[in-house]
């Protein structure tokens, strides 16, 4: 019987290459699913050009950041091609009756990922299993490809009922196509996208502070698996919507010249 090891992103899916290297009888080919799913819409191709606009190398992103050069575009295109080859990989293995092992996180991209798996498994006649992360650990994809062989007896197999179920969920969500997807008590849900700004009106400095210093504020507070960009989108937002106000640019080296952004909060 074919084997493929599914990851939720490239850093779990190179972890599980690693770890087959490792113990080829314990892992299998490893493939991955989903690029940031809990944001943009979804009622679309999953890898073509209206997701790749909205959630990553668009020009419009490009146009509004001031991207360095390289950072977007080629690469996150690239990455997108091979996504596409794994989902292919995936369905070919599934259809061929073969054993689809899902790596689950907590964070909600992961979430999304595997709710979507079980739409694209749903009426498919596989082996199809899942190893969930442990609450006590943050991401698969920072966890050594050594450890992967610790977390293996905790594979289950995902059942029928289980699969039409979260492959409902997932069409909802698609029908509903929200900005953005959480996680609340539990349950994945569409919300509205202005749902994580009360985090970055949390973590505003007083007094002048650049972009930077906001955005690292925000991630190393809060463990969400939510990624810059988005942050980012929203302090735009909130500087044309007069709530921030840009008073200079920093010195420093960044990826992107918003980062340099020197911001202080307006005083109603």
């Amino acid at each position: 019987m074919m084997m493929l090891d599914v990851a939720f992103d490239f850093p779990t899916k190179r972890s599980l290459e690693l770890a087959k290297g490792e113990s080829p009888a314990l892992f299998h080919e490893a493939a991955s699913l989903g690029s940031a799913l809990d944001r943009g819409p979804i009622d679309c191709p999953l890898y073509g050009t209206e997701r790749d606009y909205a959630v990553y190398s668009g020009r419009e992103i490009r146009a509004v950041f001031d991207w360095v050069e390289g950072y977007l575009g080629e690469g996150q295109e690239h990455a997108f091609v091979q996504l596409r080859v794994d989902l292919e990989r995936i369905l070919e293995v599934a259809r061929d009756g073969g054993h689809i092992r899902a790596w689950r996180g907590r964070d909600p991209f992961c979430e999304c990922a595997f709710v979507c798996l079980c739409n694209y498994l749903r009426y498919i006649d596989c082996t199809f299993s899942v190893i969930e992360l442990p609450g006590y650990y943050v991401s698969w994809g920072l966890m050594s490809p050594a450890k992967f062989q610790e977390f293996l007896p905790l594979e289950r197999q995902v059942s029928a009922a289980e699969r039409i179920a979260y492959s409902d969920l997932w069409l909802q969500l698609q029908e509903e196509n929200a900005p953005i997807r959480a996680i609340i008590n539990g349950q994945l849900m569409s919300v509205p996208e202005d749902f994580y700004d009360h985090l970055i009106i949390e973590r505003i400095p007083r007094g002048e502070f650049t972009v930077s210093n906001l955005v690292s504020r925000i991630i190393r507070k809060y463990s969400i698996g939510i990624g810059d960009a988005w942050f980012l989108l929203r302090i735009k937002k909130m500087i044309d919507e007069n709530q921030l106000e840009v008073v200079g640019e920093a010195d420093i080296d960044t990826p992107t010249g918003f980062y340099r952004k020197i911001l202080r909060e307006v005083k109603e």
